[in-house]
């Protein structure tokens, strides 16, 4: 058996605001979601999470559809690579995924 994922993460360092709650007393991550959160966000981070996946000449991209000169422009970079090709076609950036809805950015433990 092993443990938990989320076992040793210290919520309170990854979210300052847990420690406000309650006159300072502090709310535990599960009452905040209860209390903060919102099933459209929960939709939305399951799309972020859970994405579609299209096959596209041996190779599985995010999305329901592939640019196909987008593509072949990087497989001629990646020398045939198509390992590589996906690579840089499926990346996404954490940092840009909620950028326009704070006034700062994530730490980099966040971003971990």
């Amino acid at each position: 058996m092993t443990a938990a994922p989320n076992r040793n993460v210290n919520f309170t360092d990854l979210i300052p605001e847990l420690k406000t709650w309650n006159n300072g007393k502090g709310i535990a991550i599960d009452d905040w979601i209860g209390c903060e959160g919102d099933h459209k966000h929960l939709i939305g981070c399951a799309r972020i999470l859970w994405p579609d996946f299209v096959e596209h000449d041996g190779c599985i991209f995010r999305g329901d559809g592939v640019d196909e000169e987008n593509y072949r422009a990087f497989l001629t970079q990646a020398r045939g690579d198509k390992t590589r090709v996906e690579a840089v076609m499926n990346h996404q950036h954490i940092v840009d995924l909620f950028s326009r809805s704070h006034h700062e950015g994530p730490t980099r433990e966040v971003v971990l």
